[in-house]
C-alpha cells in the first residue's frame, strides 16, 4: 500500500511474483490466435527450403484440392480479405505456379488453379509438411478425432459469425466403435489400470442384461 493508502499491484510480467488472481481473463479466441501463430511458426520453419511458407502451403493445398475456383470464392472459403488474395495469388503468378482460365459460369471472372509447377512445388513440399504433422498427430494419439471434432465446431461458429463459406471438406468421422470400449477425455489423463478399470465397467453396462455377466 503506498502512501495514498491505494494498494499497488505487482507489475505484469514473466516473473514469479505474478499472482494467478491477475491473470487476465481469455477467450477461445485469443486460444485460435495463439494456435495460429504457434501453427505458423511450426510450418514455416519445416518447410524451409521448399520455397513455401505456411500461408502458402494452405493457399496451395486449397487450390489444389478443391480448384479451379474464383478469387472471390477463394476469398469466401478462407475468410482472407479480397485484396489479400488478389496478392497472394500475384505472387504465385510470378513464380509460375498459377494458371488462370475463363469462368464459363460468368465472363466476368476467370478461375484459379494450380499449374503443372505449382502442383510439383506442393508435392515437394507435402513430405515436410506431413513430417511436421506426425509429432502433433502421435501426441494426440486417440483424442485427435474429438480435438478436430472441436475444431470444426468452431470453424462452423466462426463462418456463421464472419459470414464466411462453408467449410469445403466436413468434419472428420468419429472413429468405429465394437461396443467394448470408451472413449474417455480427462485431465489429467486416466492411468493404464485406470483405463481398463473404467473399460471393465463400460463392458459390463453394455452386457448386464446378461445373467452370465458379471458385477464389475
Amino acid at each position: 500500500m503506498n502512501s495514498t493508502g491505494q494498494v499497488q499491484l505487482p507489475a505484469h510480467g514473466d516473473g514469479p511474483e505474478r499472482s494467478t488472481a491477475q491473470e487476465p481473463r481469455t477467450s477461445v479466441l485469443f486460444d485460435v490466435w495463439l494456435l495460429g501463430h504457434l501453427t505458423a511458426s511450426m510450418l514455416d520453419a519445416a518447410l524451409a527450403g521448399s520455397g513455401l511458407n505456411a500461408d502458402d502451403f494452405g493457399l496451395y493445398s486449397m487450390l489444389r484440392g478443391w480448384g479451379p475456383m474464383t478469387p472471390g470464392r477463394l476469398s469466401a472459403l478462407t475468410g482472407m480479405r479480397q485484396n489479400t488474395v488478389s496478392t497472394a495469388l500475384q505472387r504465385l503468378e510470378r513464380r509460375g505456379h498459377l494458371h488462370r482460365q475463363a469462368n464459363p459460369a460468368d465472363a466476368r471472372s476467370t478461375l484459379v488453379s494450380l499449374n503443372n509447377a505449382g502442383i510439383d512445388a506442393h508435392s515437394r513440399a507435402a513430405p515436410m509438411f506431413l513430417a511436421a504433422a506426425g509429432p502433433i498427430e502421435r501426441e494426440l494419439a486417440a483424442d485427435e478425432h474429438r480435438v478436430r471434432a472441436a475444431a470444426a465446431e468452431l470453424d462452423s461458429a466462426l463462418r456463421a459469425a464472419t459470414g464466411a463459406a462453408p467449410r469445403p471438406y466436413p468434419a472428420p468421422p468419429q472413429p468405429e466403435s465394437d461396443g467394448e470400449s470408451v472413449a474417455l477425455v480427462t485431465s489429467p489423463r486416466l492411468s493404464d489400470a485406470q483405463l481398463a478399470e473404467v473399460q471393465r465397467y463400460a463392458r459390463w453396462v453394455v452386457h448386464r442384461d446378461d445373467p452370465a455377466t458379471p458385477a464389475p
